[in-house]
């Protein structure tokens, strides 16, 4: 799993999306940019929609040309109907918190980080210590592992049903995780 997918509009690309994906990288988180990620041949759409299942979070670089991408508004839609619960986390730039609510009003109400206010470097260090949440987050809600459900089926000297069977549903999510 990536730990970032960054949504963006291409316009941003030179100005923001590329300097802030470097500080990630440079933090030691796994970033999933679409110039990097979709190869020539490709399908785009399956390719954005496998980069948004599969990474912790969206960070949604929002800017005035965000507003106007249709790829944009596909990846932020992708990101709220994704049943795994992925985080979204909008990243404010040379807008205002009153414009997106006027765009998009659910983020509103999620707490942002403003690129204005605390420069890219800070604010990717503000990304990486929330993923390092979230991770930890993730980890004490996810089932039983295989090898833990296995050593704690092997400490009972008699199981019951009850017990096998949480063990063997514990199994069964962590293949479906998987």
């Amino acid at each position: 799993m990536r730990d970032i997918f960054i949504s963006h509009s291409s316009i941003d690309k030179p100005t923001i999306v590329r300097k802030l994906t470097e500080e990630l990288r440079a933090l030691g988180l796994d970033v999933w940019l679409d110039e990097d990620a979709i190869l020539c041949g490709d399908n785009i759409l399956d390719q954005i929609e496998q980069g948004v299942q599969n990474s912790l979070c969206v960070v949604l670089i929002l800017t005035s040309s965000f507003f106007k991408s249709n790829w944009s508004s596909l990846e932020l839609g992708l990101a709220r109907a994704d049943k795994l619960g992925t985080h979204i986390i909008p990243v404010l730039s040379g807008i205002t918190l009153e414009d997106v609510a006027k765009k998009y009003a659910f983020l509103a109400a999620q707490k942002y980080i403003s690129l204005d206010s605390l420069g890219i470097s800070e604010g990717a260090r503000i990304l990486a210590k929330t993923v390092e949440i979230l991770k930890d987050r993730k980890r004490k809600v996810e089932p039983l592992d295989y090898q833990s459900a296995v050593r704690k089926l092997n400490n009972f000297d008699t199981p019951g049903s009850n017990t096998v069977s949480i063990l063997v549903n514990d199994y069964a999510q962590v293949c479906k995780i998987n």
